[in-house]
């Protein structure tokens, strides 16, 4: 079995990978769907592990500090959390696309299309390399969880 920790980088990774081929094939359709498949296989399974990990989370919480928090866990790790993400993903690509002379609805200016590219292709690949750090820094956490595990069974007897 993989940790989930690594399943999380990897995802990460292969989101960047594929925003590169997308980035370098150009006008090379063939070059374009085939990065969007591998970005979009790895940015599901990126954004799809944290899900994975809330329980960990949970018992992690209760095991520290005795309370177990679920549903705040689950509500502000999730709800809360993918709110905000979207939202400061939005505000990041449309101020880079602001920055470079882009008007809705108009026909784009050569210095807006740099800004339009820049924001489709480094930004998700930055923000997506970023996310891998603390992606891997989790595997310290996960190495706790058969202790921790083995701790919580004794005090919920």
């Amino acid at each position: 079995m993989y940790p989930k920790s690594k399943i999380w980088a990897a995802g990460f990774a292969f989101a960047v990978i594929g925003q590169f081929i997308i980035m370098f094939s150009g006008l090379n359709v063939v070059g374009t769907v085939i990065g969007w498949i591998i970005a979009n296989l790895g940015s599901g399974v990126a954004c799809s592990m944290p899900f994975a990990m809330l329980g960990s989370s949970v018992d992690y919480g209760e095991w520290k500090n005795g309370i177990n928090a679920t549903g705040l866990l689950t509500t502000v790790g999730s709800a809360f959390c993918m709110s905000m993400g979207s939202g400061f993903a939005g505000a990041i690509t449309g101020h880079v696309m602001s920055a470079f002379g882009y008007v809705a609805n108009h026909s784009q200016t050569t210095q807006a299309l740099t800004g339009i590219k820049l924001s489709f292709n480094w930004v998700t690949i930055v923000i997506y390399a970023v996310a891998i750090i603390p992606a891997l820094m989790y595997q310290k956490y996960e190495n706790m969880e058969d202790q921790i595990t083995a701790d919580l069974s004794k005090t919920r007897q």
